[in-house]
């Protein structure tokens, strides 16, 4: 089996390259790639004391920002464990893995990588195993929406009109919403009939 061509990400080299090897797998010509690096926003500065935690958060904001195409490592990674020249990522499912092993070896990733880490030059990606592991952001903002839904459903459900609703014409409250938002078909917390 051959293996992937210069410069190219295959499975088993995802996410192992150093910055020198990402940067010459850039196209030669002007094209997509290099319109996306000069649109991206500037680097932000940190504080030198800042932590791992927060320098993983800014690192996923500054990636946000530069596109949809970095929307998945931006959103959809945990950090897990920062030993230079590696920084160690996690994943929920294979899908994703792949996803952002596609983008591991990308010049923006790795200069953001080496920005909100110093010495870092790679990205490690681990599938979360059944031991569990850190959340993604998606988790922990899906976690934080769904304890905001079950506030507002018990809020609701404690008030004398709502209740008195209810028992006089049997009806139930199948879904809440945020103020500002739009419901959806079923909103969250319903039992589907």
């Amino acid at each position: 089996m051959a293996g992937p061509a210069p410069g190219g990400a295959g499975p088993a080299s995802a996410g192992r390259a150093p910055v020198a090897a990402a940067a010459q797998a850039g196209p030669s010509a002007k094209g997509p790639a290099e319109d996306a690096a000069a649109a991206r926003p500037p680097l932000p500065d940190l504080p030198r004391d800042a932590g791992e935690a927060e320098r993983f958060a800014a690192w996923q904001r500054y990636l946000e920002g530069c596109g949809p195409r970095f929307s998945v490592v931006a959103r959809d990674t945990g950090l897990v464990a920062v030993r230079p020249p590696e920084v160690e990522v996690v994943v929920a499912s294979a899908f994703t893995r792949n996803q952002v092993g596609h983008q591991a070896r990308h010049p923006v990733l790795l200069e953001a990588l080496g920005h909100f880490f110093p010495g870092c030059d790679r990205l490690r990606i681990t599938l979360r195993g059944e031991a569990g592991g850190p959340a993604t952001r998606r988790e922990a903002e899906e976690a934080e929406r769904r304890r905001l839904l079950d506030a507002l459903r018990a809020e609701l459900e404690a008030e004398p009109e709502v209740r008195a609703i209810r028992e006089r014409l049997g009806a139930r409250l199948v879904g809440v919403s945020p103020e500002g938002e739009l419901p959806g078909p079923l909103a969250a917390g319903t039992d589907g009939r």
